[in-house]
């Protein structure tokens, strides 16, 4: 209404100004709008050439805008010949299973070869009785026993230890089982038809610009910015969904900017000497808040993935080995601060891993409902290799979070989340009046 424009005095008629409502409307002209059929049809397009980025030459340049990538991760395995030596390990581990199972239904002691009983393939395919086997009683090893031997019935039909290692003459060699009909409980040894976890990255922009050596101390400069990330989870068991998704709102009650870009990850190689021929990063990371809705069957799915190792029962070190000169050396990384809100279902506890002193572990014993943590911002200098990066993130983030935001992270537990809901409304059912009052002197309106 024309009442609730108050022209400001002192100004132009052509610029005056007015409020409404706590927005500044400027008038730039009184006139009628002339409009120009087809105008832009008879506009000449100018070229825009934007102003390059460096002043010294460029060997290669690419760009990349609005990209799609996504990948799948699939249960089982791919290799031939990983499948026929986790068949082989696990007809080998029944053998002894069997062999101790007969010795204590006759009461008889087993011998050492009860150390035995359980391997690590792959440095991620646990086959065998559980680690802590010397605590048991021997009813409760032959239950255990019993137990395993049932979930792998279908990996061998033989059932006997001794005619399971019965030689076989040099005109029939053994066949092992078929690898497509293999199975280790109760999953197929095979790939699976369809993924367990997809990492999809949309509206992806990808910057890479290659310079000429020796003329300046960037050697090059990859930029990647990506609009929207997903971790989406397919296990059957599993909760949710989403394992891991960008927040609409943070907890502060922001919004997220139209069009923002939810990761920036910026690398620059430089040469701290045109002399010297090894090459120095400079790393930059920027993440908008994340939501995490983590199940312990796609977390267990994630670990194994990633610790696959090539060889088939890898020993570790007694220490870890130093980094290799080959790796990347980082001059500067920079990690800016990372909001997470966080659910959690746990499923089972590993008992052995906290007698360990594992703390993390401790986590599998509650349910998160809504937890919220802010990894603080880092600048680390003098760093080899990138797995080196990520421990020393690990090692900075998790005193920090356990020192300072402990309360938020406990006030996530489902049973304390109720509590502290009920104990939020009844504080503002108290606190808004008030603070209405100071505000109008009112208390109903």
């Amino acid at each position: 209404p024309p009442t609730s424009l108050s022209p400001v005095p002192g100004t132009p008629e052509s610029k005056t100004i007015h409020t409404s409502k706590g927005e500044t409307i400027r008038i730039l002209s009184t006139g009628p709008l002339n409009i120009i059929e087809d105008f832009y049809d008879t506009v000449t397009p100018v070229e825009d050439e934007p102003r390059p980025m460096f002043d010294y030459r460029l060997v290669a340049r690419v760009r990349t805008k609005d990209c799609e990538i996504k990948v799948h991760l699939h249960d089982g395995y791919d290799w031939v010949a990983t499948r026929k030596a986790i068949e082989e390990q696990v007809k080998a581990m029944r053998r002894k299973l069997m062999k101790i199972r007969q010795l204590l239904a006759s009461g008889q002691v087993p011998d050492e070869s009860v150390e035995e009983t359980h391997a690590m393939l792959f440095n991620s395919v646990h086959i065998g009785l559980p680690e802590n086997v010397d605590e048991m009683e021997a009813t409760e090893l032959m239950a255990a026993i019993d137990e395993e031997l049932g979930d792998d019935a279908e990996t061998a039909s033989i059932s006997s230890w001794q005619s399971m290692n019965r030689p076989t003459g040099p005109s029939k060699p053994a066949a092992l089982p078929s690898s497509k009909s293999a199975r280790f409980r109760g999953k197929k040894l095979t790939r699976s038809k369809h993924s367990r976890i997809d990492v999809c990255l949309y509206n992806l922009e990808a910057e890479v610009d290659k310079l000429h050596p020796n003329e300046a101390e960037l050697m090059s400069r990859v930029l990647v910015k990506i609009r929207d990330l997903e971790i989406q989870d397919h296990i059957k068991t599993s909760t949710w969904k989403k394992f891991l998704t960008g927040m609409k709102t943070d907890s502060k009650g922001n919004i997220r900017e139209t069009d923002s870009y939810m990761a920036r990850v910026e690398l620059r190689m430089v040469k701290p000497a045109l002399s010297l021929e090894q090459e120095e990063a400079r790393l930059k990371m920027k993440f908008l808040p994340l939501r995490l809705r983590v199940d312990q069957d796609a977390l267990d799915f994630l670990k194994a993935f990633g610790n696959f190792s090539a060889t088939t029962n890898p020993s570790p070190p007694a220490t870890p080995p130093p980094p290799s000169k080959d790796e990347i050396f980082f001059q500067r990384v920079e990690v800016f601060p990372v909001a997470l809100k966080l659910d959690y279902k746990p499923k089972r506890v590993d008992y052995k891993a906290l007698r360990e002193g594992r703390t993390i572990e401790l986590m599998n014993f509650f349910h998160f409902d809504g937890a919220e943590m802010t990894l603080r911002h880092i600048e680390l200098s003098g760093i080899q290799g990138w797995e080196t990066v990520g421990n020393t993130l690990n090692d900075m983030w998790t005193p920090d979070v356990k020192a300072n935001q402990l309360v938020d992270v406990i006030s996530g537990i489902a049973p304390i989340r109720s509590v502290v809901n009920v104990g939020s409304g009844l504080a503002d059912l108290v606190l808004i009046p008030i603070a209405q009052y100071r505000k109008d002197r009112r208390l109903i309106r």
